[in-house]
């Protein structure tokens, strides 16, 4: 039997070969493209890189591609939104897969040449910094920053894939991409409005594609014929307006010269300052990206690493005696940089509730005048504010508060200064009386400079009682701060300060009898101060008998460490100070004062830091020129009956005169003569003609006054406004003349007058339904127009006539058409507004 001509069966293909490979693409091109077309979503994720491409450049901090994981984030919409189960499953396993490769990339990246280490390492970094923010404190670690913009990828990927997809919204793409490169570039130089531009010029791109799409799709489903070139159209039409769009982002910057924008800009972020704050305190490691002439000390000081300072003018000083000029004080040492905590703010004049004479010694009041070149929340002065000729607001210690338990199951340990050995009495005497205790029997036990505030009971029995220590009169000023806005650059104010100048026997005579607020706030120190850097400071110290022979042994010795600007920054769990003495052995003010601040509380000394300007340049008696390279950061020593007084410890400064030795002899007679010239009232609120006191030389680098320059400088800030005023009434003429022509304008056409009234009755909730037909969709707007419905009726029947009778009308139809439309337009537009709240 042979087998010819036989057939076999039809052989199957197994793999994948190329016809197969072709189908399975053109089913995915099918079943995946988007309602807009597939050049809408390339437009879109251009429109979208470019946005995290402005993030990558500024070069915040290292990352993985932000452009890949925007890209991948896309793809994974695109995947995702067509399948045919509930979309809210779809959208979280987007964003469960977004977590996934965020982890992945960032658990194996390294950041400045360090491995993160797993995913392990990658949770705890994340972990501190939550941490520091429940607690209020510093982190200057970067990868919490470097994971939150990987995140931030995704998300404006997915979600603004999803939007254009799924419910074909582009203007929430938009806004995810705008706040992202607003935000970036507001922190960027200006030369970085390239990137703005490109988004301006992919967005008008995006919006002439979709606006074209969709009108095709819709003259496609109504069987309208039209040019099958008219995508290409619109985009060419759309072409010089992208341009004209592209010409103003490029000139945008310019706006940064006129004080007037400036002022506007400040205006609008106010309501942003707590937020920054809260971002320097919690990504205190990041670079500063755009270049500025002047220093912001905010709540937090964060250690830094290299700095570049300016010479730009940032302060003129008229002072009868160099002082420095300071911008705040902090209290709390966190191992990552300062932070000011339990103040509050209150007028000038403010007194405690419950005060204690506090006699000063030593001190001398000089008036000054200072003039800012720049906006600051904080005035700077000499030492203790006294009197300011603005109105003001000082930060001052809060009212110091301790909880005593006196539960027999607790003890009384862990209170500072004498409150101890109280607690010890209060317990001792509730015990004996078996926790019956009337207020006043236990008030006669709190000791002198304490209050009895408040008592906690139990069934009658007390168990806790919250004392409430004096504080000094006139209260410590920590800053002083202009209530509900800033200084404004140029505006001079007059300044009254009380300075110490008590000499070095006197001050090492003052002794340690320190009140127990100054001890609890002001030698605290946190767990990352290393042994080494106490075991330094003991050392420093032996054989030191009194507060004021500590602090100069402390201060000599780092005098003779080297002093640079060029600065490795500590890691991210590392101690700042611990870090500069022990492995840098070099750094800046900032370093050499938190240093000695730090030692000389771990011996015991009360000490803060001070951050402001030195005294500046003094180009002619009694004037000072003060430049960003002025900034600086010294020490606060407090001394019993002296208050607080400053040390140096920077290699190459040297405290004012009036602080040194010798100073001591300047006899009290002479305070009068060593006031500052009082300007006259009408030159602190502005530069008047006349007002000789501000005729200010600038440095070659300073930035002109705000004021001023007669006719032509009020030109100049009001050209701003004007030009404001002008692009507002032309977009207010635009979009008024589009308005009008789109829903108002009369016409003879019944379909152009149905399709006005359609569009206005939209806008008013009223418009049709998908099911309505044109009769039913009128009898509605009847009901909602009294007094109307013949008009709309009119306009109905003559849309239908025309368009589903293929009738002419006649021109008494177009006329009774046109007069119809022109009863309706206008309820029909107050009724709009009446909706909108308008």
């Amino acid at each position: 039997m042979t087998t010819d001509g036989v057939a076999g069966p039809t052989p199957v293909p197994i793999g994948i070969n190329s016809e197969n490979a072709e189908i399975f693409f053109r089913f995915l091109y099918r079943k995946l493209r988007p309602s807009d077309g597939w050049l809408s979503l390339i437009f879109l994720s251009i429109n979208l890189v470019v946005v995290v491409l402005s993030v990558e450049q500024a070069d915040w901090v290292p990352t993985p591609s932000l452009p890949g994981v925007l890209l991948l984030a896309m793809l994974t919409a695109l995947l995702l939104y067509r399948v045919p189960v509930w979309p809210g499953i779809t959208f979280v396993l987007g964003l469960a897969v977004g977590l996934v490769v965020v982890l992945w990339q960032m658990s194996s990246y390294q950041i400045d040449g360090q491995a993160i280490g797993g995913l392990d390492a990658l949770r705890d970094r994340l972990e501190l910094w939550l941490n520091a923010t429940r607690a209020g404190s510093i982190n200057i670690d970067k990868v919490p920053f470097a994971f939150g913009l990987m995140i931030a990828s995704w998300l404006t990927g997915f979600l603004g894939a999803w939007l254009f997809l799924r419910h074909r919204n582009f203007w929430g793409v938009f806004l995810l991409g705008g706040f992202g490169l607003f935000a970036n570039l507001t922190f960027l130089p200006p030369n970085t409005s390239f990137f703005l531009a490109l988004y301006l010029f992919t967005a008008l791109l995006l919006v002439a594609r979709i606006q074209a799409a969709r009108r095709r799709n819709e003259w496609q489903r109504r069987n309208v014929t039209f040019d099958d070139h008219l995508g290409s159209l619109t985009l060419s039409d759309s072409f010089f307006l992208t341009v004209a769009v592209v010409i103003v982002a490029f000139l945008l910057p310019v706006g940064g010269r006129w004080g007037t924008a400036t002022d506007a800009y400040e205006s609008m972020r106010t309501p942003l300052a707590t937020w920054e704050d809260d971002f320097n305190r919690l990504f205190a490691g990041l670079p500063a990206r755009r270049p500025v002439g002047f220093r912001i000390w905010d709540d937090v000081m964060a250690f830094q690493g290299s700095i570049n300072p300016t010479t730009q003018q940032v302060l003129r000083v008229e002072s009868p005696l160099d002082l420095y000029w300071k911008a705040r004080t902090y209290n709390t040492y966190s191992g990552k940089g300062w932070i000011s905590e339990n103040t509050i703010f209150e007028p000038l004049g403010y007194a405690p509730v419950f005060t204690t004479p506090e006699l000063e010694q030593e001190r001398i009041e000089v008036t000054y005048t200072v003039t800012p070149f720049y906006s600051s929340r904080s005035l700077f002065s000499g030492d203790r504010v006294v009197q300011v000729g603005r109105e003001v607001e000082i930060e001052t210690q809060a009212l110091p508060t301790y909880e005593v338990d006196l539960s027999a199951a607790n003890g009384t340990g862990g209170l500072p200064g004498v409150l101890e050995e109280a607690g010890r009495d209060l317990r001792n005497a509730v015990v004996e009386n078996g926790g019956a205790m009337e207020d006043q029997e236990l008030a006669d036990l709190v000791p002198p400079g304490f209050l009895l505030d408040e008592v906690k009971r139990d069934d009658g029995l007390v168990q806790e009682v919250r004392l409430m220590e004096a504080l000094p009169s006139p209260p410590d000023v920590l800053s002083v701060r202009r209530p509900g806005g800033k200084f404004g650059a140029g505006e001079p104010y007059l300044v009254t300060s009380a300075v110490s100048f008590a000499s070095p026997g006197q001050l090492r005579r003052s002794g340690t009898d320190y009140p127990t607020y100054v001890l609890d706030q002001y030698t605290g120190l946190p767990s990352s101060v290393t042994d080494r850097v106490r075991a330094l400071a003991a050392e420093l110290t032996a054989g030191q008998e009194t507060p004021y022979d500590k602090a100069k042994a402390i201060e000599d010795h780092l005098r003779t460490l080297p002093y640079t600007l060029d600065f490795e920054p500590p890691a991210f769990d590392a101690d700042g100070v611990d870090h500069f003495l022990f492995n840098q052995g070099k750094g800046y003010s900032e370093y050499f004062a938190s240093s000695m601040a730090v030692m000389l509380r771990s011996v015991g000394v009360p000490t803060r830091l001070a951050v402001g300007y030195t005294s500046g340049d003094e180009f002619e008696p009694g004037i000072f020129a003060v430049t960003d390279s002025h900034s600086h950061a010294w020490v606060e020593v407090y001394m019993p009956g002296f208050s607080w007084v400053p040390f140096e410890p920077t290699p190459g400064k040297r405290l004012p005169a009036v602080y040194l030795e010798g100073v001591a002899s300047i006899d009290q007679d002479q305070f009068p003569e060593l006031t500052g010239s009082v300007v006259e009232p009408d030159c602190l609120d502005a530069f008047l003609e006349g007002c000789e006191e501000f005729e200010i030389p600038l440095l070659e680098n300073a930035p002109a006054e705000s004021g001023g320059g007669g006719i032509v400088s009020s030109a100049k800030d009001l050209l701003p406004w004007i030009l404001i005023i002008l692009a507002v009434l032309g977009v207010a003429g635009v979009g008024g003349y589009w308005f009008w022509n789109r829903y108002l304008a009369l016409s003879y056409q019944p379909r152009v007058v149905f399709a006005r009234m359609i569009g206005l009755a939209r806008l008013s909730a009223v418009g049709p339904d998908p099911y309505q037909t044109p009769y039913q969709f009128g009898a509605r707007l009847g009901y909602a127009l009294p007094g109307r419905g013949h008009q709309v009726d009119v306009v109905v029947d003559s849309y239908v006539r025309s368009r589903y009778g293929q009738k002419e009308l006649s021109e008494q139809e177009e006329g009774r058409l046109a007069d119809a439309w022109s009863r309706v337009r206008y309820p029909l537009l107050r009724r709009t507004f009446l909706r909108r709240g308008l």
